[in-house]
């Protein structure tokens, strides 16, 4: 996949610097021609330098998710078609699993400090608010984080990512998703 669309590795930043709490990026920037005319795409995946064990590979599948999800757009030209996650029946699997597909994110992230029942519920937009045994309130919200963590090229990604890793896991808790992806790869 990622040598048949040219799509560079590299662990240069994106744009001057990292973002800070970014792990990759994929990015795809027109190439013109002497008349200023685009004649193609350069496509990169950048994965932060120093990241280390399973969550870098989850990382690099998400940002071919990325890439996957995009390749549609520059078939007759640069932005001229559509993402895949727009196609009716993509579209669909992502409203059917978006909720499963952020708790996993928030899992991944998180570890074992909340219950699977606490990420969905923050997953699906709610705030959670528990207390510990010290007394001690913790609250767990997505915040201005999950516009970006539910919009529909993440959670593409993150399930794409999941799925290369563990398909019959996503499958048990993504299961329109894991369709999806069977079906297409």
């Amino acid at each position: 996949m990622v040598r048949e669309n040219n799509i560079v590795p590299t662990s240069k930043p994106p744009r001057s610097r990292w973002a800070p709490n970014t792990k990759g990026v994929y990015s795809e920037r027109p190439i013109y021609d002497s008349a200023r005319q685009i004649v193609g795409v350069t496509r990169q995946l950048h994965i932060r330098p120093g990241a280390v064990g399973a969550r870098v590979k989850h990382t690099v599948y998400h940002e071919i998710g990325h890439a996957i999800d995009a390749m549609n757009v520059h078939t007759n030209g640069y932005n001229t078609g559509q993402k895949l996650n727009k196609r009716q029946d993509v579209f669909a699997a992502l409203q059917a699993d978006r909720t499963s597909i952020v708790a996993l994110r928030l899992k991944r992230d998180l570890g074992d400090q909340y219950s699977d029942e606490d990420l969905k519920l923050v997953a699906s937009g709610r705030t959670v608010r528990r207390t510990d045994e010290a007394g001690r309130t913790r609250v767990l919200s997505l915040g201005k984080w999950g516009t970006y963590a539910r919009s529909d090229s993440e959670v593409f990604a993150d399930a794409y990512g999941a799925w290369r890793l563990d398909p019959a896991g996503l499958k048990k808790v993504a299961p329109n998703l894991a369709k999806v992806f069977e079906e297409l790869l």
